[in-house]
């Protein structure tokens, strides 16, 4: 138990664990946060999924054959920061859904992207755009770092106005069934019924 291997096993389990509470408490967190913005259940699973595929995606090609990392302290605090950095596409998007006033899945899309299309393509650029100059860096730490921001905001930019976008024109919520906030004045109603 003094072993150098049986220190090295220690800290990674240590790093594994922390980073699945970080990973589950973040989630949890911009899950509250979107329920709370949009109010919609629906809305929020949906936007959560395109956040979870996001980070996945993420993992895959850092943790996979393209870049081949080891997951090591680094990958385990960019987890945690790259989903708060993840939900801000896809937020803008079911914000920007749930507040039009169009009666029909395309439309709300259509008018969704007319929007804020731009703004968040013009936030993807520049987010991008910084994180390219760490990737001239000589230190690792920064190199990773660049690479990883620059993968996330790829990967959130397609996420976001790709598949999230498709799933709202397929599945996304036209009515107050799934709204928290109705149910909440419901007994109001009846009351005043």
């Amino acid at each position: 138990m003094i072993s150098d291997s049986w220190t090295a096993m220690d800290i990674t389990i240590g790093i594994i664990i922390s980073t699945i509470e970080s990973f589950v408490t973040s989630n949890a967190i911009c899950f509250i946060s979107v329920l709370l913005f949009t109010g919609d259940i629906a809305l929020s699973i949906l936007t959560m999924v395109a956040i979870l595929l996001i980070v996945i995606t993420l993992l895959g090609t850092l943790l996979g054959p393209a870049f081949n990392y080891t997951f090591g302290a680094i990958e385990a605090v960019g987890v945690t920061v790259f989903i708060g950095m993840s939900v801000d596409y896809a937020l803008h998007i079911a914000h920007g859904y749930h507040s039009s006033q169009h009666k029909t899945r395309l439309e709300k899309v259509r008018a969704t992207l007319t929007h804020l299309g731009v703004s968040i393509l013009g936030g993807a650029i520049t987010t991008g755009g910084s994180a390219v100059f760490l990737l001239f860096c000589k230190i690792y730490f920064f190199l990773q770092l660049g690479t990883m921001m620059l993968l996330n905001t790829t990967y959130a930019l397609i996420y976001s106005l790709g598949w999230l976008c498709c799933m709202l024109i397929i599945i996304g919520p036209t009515s107050n069934i799934c709204y928290i906030y109705f149910y909440a004045k419901l007994p109001l109603v009846i009351l005043m019924w």
